[in-house]
């Protein structure tokens, strides 16, 4: 079983994050927030996948990550990185 998003959480991405719907693989549309922000110093984004009945079902801080619109990447492979 899930957990409830924080409404903080909800709050900041309101304010200076990006909100975006998903579709997994198993064809359920689910909304995906991006936040950048810091994490103990280091600089990234914080991303949140909300599922039914806005159940928390995934959240990340990804280090160096950006806000794309897609869960889960790999900083590594984003355009611009050295």
């Amino acid at each position: 079983m899930g957990s409830t998003i924080a409404s903080f959480a909800l709050e900041a991405a309101a304010k200076n994050g990006r909100s975006f719907t998903i579709r997994g693989g198993d064809g359920i549309h689910r909304n995906l927030l991006q936040v950048e922000g810091s994490l103990n110093g280091d600089v990234g984004i914080f991303e949140w996948i909300a599922g039914q009945e806005n159940t928390l079902v995934h959240q990340r801080f990804i280090q160096g990550g950006k806000t794309t619109g897609f869960p889960n990447q790999n900083p590594a492979r984003l355009p611009g990185h050295p």
